[in-house]
């Protein structure tokens, strides 16, 4: 009987526990709703928690009364430990806006929408597909373009890291354009494959760049520098093609963002102005060698979220 009444009480206690849990639902400290903890060095900047050692990390619960529950983890020695501290709704509406002002001063970048970058990936990949690579045989003026097909090998990496407000970031890849391989269904195309087996061979491109955030002024500077060299052989150096940018962005507000962008591509190439034949019937050949071409790029854009 003592036996029974003992898994009775147990069973209770863990069933009032399971249900006081589920009555706490946790809830973002920002008005924004992405904020869902602070970090022991988010906290060192606001000091929310002042006198709490070893914090680690907090979150907010919201309970069935509409009051609120910070459960606080503290790490002490690597023993850790967690607490609770009962919050008033005017408490949270109170760190809510000193969370919300510190973040929008202090790291603009935070609330940048960055949900479209993916759907950015996914349209280069498709124009890749479906646009770029069927526009190889229009540029190299096959007759029938919609039934020829290129491809060639391409490998890339790449790495970014950020470190107090300034982003750096570097990219490479390895093109291999003398193993482009043309096909199409209704004429023979290996004299362009060994033309690109003859003439062209693999180039490593690489870029790098950086951004810098300039908090109290909500300023954004970014700069980079790409390389991209000739796929012909035998080219020097001075063909290829060398991008510089920059670029000033400013938050006009949490939603809005105004950005002035500068490119600057430069590189050398040889101009075909004319081949064909004379009234006599003799082959001529017009050439511009080595002619430098510069381009300056500017673009201003503005940016909305909602």
């Amino acid at each position: 009987m003592k036996q029974t009444t003992f898994i009775s009480f147990v069973l209770f206690t863990l069933l009032c526990s399971s249900a006081a849990i589920a009555q706490e639902i946790q809830v973002p400290f920002d008005s924004a709703g992405t904020m869902m903890s602070i970090d022991k060095g988010l906290e060192h900047s606001l000091q929310l928690f002042p006198g709490m050692e070893y914090f680690e990390e907090g979150r907010l619960f919201r309970k069935t009364d509409s009051t609120y529950s910070v459960e606080i983890t503290q790490d002490s020695a690597h023993v850790i430990t967690r607490s609770h501290i009962s919050w008033s709704a005017q408490d949270r509406d109170t760190a809510e806006l000193h969370i919300t002002n510190y973040i929008t001063r202090e790291h603009p970048e935070f609330y940048l929408d960055q949900r479209g970058r993916a759907n950015l990936m996914l349209g280069v990949t498709l124009l890749s597909i479906f646009a770029w690579g069927p526009s190889l045989p229009v540029m190299l003026g096959m007759t029938d373009p919609s039934q020829s097909v290129g491809a060639y090998l391409l490998f890339g990496a790449g790495a970014s890291i950020n470190l107090l407000g300034l982003t750096v970031s570097a990219a490479t890849g390895y093109e291999d354009y003398s193993s482009i391989r043309y096909s199409d269904a209704a004429a023979d195309l290996g004299d362009l494959n060994t033309a690109a087996q003859q003439n062209l061979r693999g180039v490593l491109n690489w870029n790098v760049g950086g951004e810098f955030i300039i908090k109290p002024v909500g300023l954004i500077l970014r700069a980079g520098y790409a390389m991209d060299p000739s796929p012909y052989k035998g080219d020097p150096s001075s063909f290829n093609t060398q991008m510089i940018t920059g670029g000033l962005g400013i938050l006009l507000g949490p939603a809005a963002i105004m950005e002035f962008t500068y490119r600057r591509v430069s590189y050398r190439t040889d101009h075909l102005v004319y081949g064909g034949q004379n009234l006599a019937g003799a082959d001529v050949t017009t050439i511009v060698n080595a002619d430098d071409i510069v381009q300056n790029q500017a673009l201003l854009s503005f940016s909305f979220r909602w």
